[in-house]
């Protein structure tokens, strides 16, 4: 049985109808579902970049998530701090997703009206590509600052460890 990659979508929308405003509400509300499912726990609004230890942790989006034009969200992945900034600006919403402990900067730039059509309904109403959408934000915005490529830096190392011992044995033949 395959899964459905919609899987948590209408519970997540449920819980925030009431709130959404505008347009980019809904695509905030996508993107922390895609955070959510990904592992990633909500600790609140603003984009303070230390912790203090005892955040509490949740699926929900934060109380005043959508309060100002413009969007800070705080995330747990891993013990590790990310803040998700959401910036609305002529039409279109430039996301950054921050890795707090090095600063790595991942980021999706959304016109506002070609990806959402309707702020209430189904997510075929809202969000015709949302299929497309989920990929995008996977892969640009939430997989670029949490893969590291461990693959590559294994491959580096093992390369080096050979170039040292080719190194070492030509040594030896001197």
């Amino acid at each position: 049985m395959a899964s459905d990659p919609l899987f948590g979508w209408d519970l997540t929308y449920k819980i925030v109808e009431k709130d959404i405003k505008r347009k980019a509400d809904v695509i905030v509300a996508f993107i922390h579902w895609n955070l959510s499912k990904r592992g990633f726990r909500s600790i609140g609004i603003g984009d303070e970049r230390t912790l203090t230890g005892d955040e509490e942790k949740s699926e929900l989006l934060p109380t005043g998530w959508n309060d100002k034009d413009n969007y800070a969200l705080r995330y747990l992945l891993e013990d590790k701090l990310f803040i998700l900034h959401a910036l609305s600006t002529d039409g279109n919403l430039i996301i950054n997703l921050m890795r707090s402990e090095d600063l790595a900067v991942s980021n999706i730039a959304l016109k506002i009206d070609d990806t959402v059509k309707e702020t209430q309904g189904s997510i075929e109403k809202m969000i015709p590509s949302h299929m497309e959408l989920i990929y995008n934000v996977k892969r640009d915005l939430i997989d670029t600052v949490t893969e590291r490529s461990t693959a590559t830096v294994e491959t580096q190392t093992s390369r080096r460890k050979y170039q040292l011992n080719v190194f070492m044995m030509t040594l030896e033949l001197f």
